[in-house]
């Protein structure tokens, strides 16, 4: 079967999920859900950022939810332990994926779409 992402994941490290009503969100999942709020880096969109256990994030953007087609704003999240093998294995396969970038915040990350148009992040939390 060769080689595969797979090998490469140490862990599911988000989800982004739009939300219409942003104040409302904040206090569901800070209130009453109970999970501590993060700092979330100077994006240019509004949302808010939560821990929800073992490193496992929920990252909540303000606004009315799109098609995941085409919408890179809603998708899951993976950190990799190796950023240059999975754009390679994402080359060898002719996956469609958009130029790394690096966030405000330091991470890399690459964003790949499955077959359906729902989109992966791929993230590689080296700082250097």
């Amino acid at each position: 079967m060769g080689r595969k992402i797979s090998d490469h994941i140490k862990r599911f490290d988000h989800y982004a999920i739009y939300v219409e009503d942003l104040e409302a969100s904040v206090h569901f999942y800070g209130t009453i859900m109970g999970f501590p709020s993060l700092t979330r880096p100077p994006f240019n969109f509004p949302g808010a950022w939560f821990d929800i256990g073992e490193g496992q994030e929920l990252h909540l953007i303000a606004g009315k939810g799109a098609p995941a087609s085409g919408n890179r704003l809603l998708h899951f999240a993976f950190e990799v332990d190796n950023f240059d093998a999975v754009i390679e294995i994402c080359n060898e396969h002719g996956l469609y994926y958009e130029a790394p970038k690096r966030r405000p915040d330091g991470p890399y990350q690459l964003f790949v779409r499955d077959n359906s148009g729902y989109y992966l992040e791929f993230t590689h939390k080296v700082f250097y």
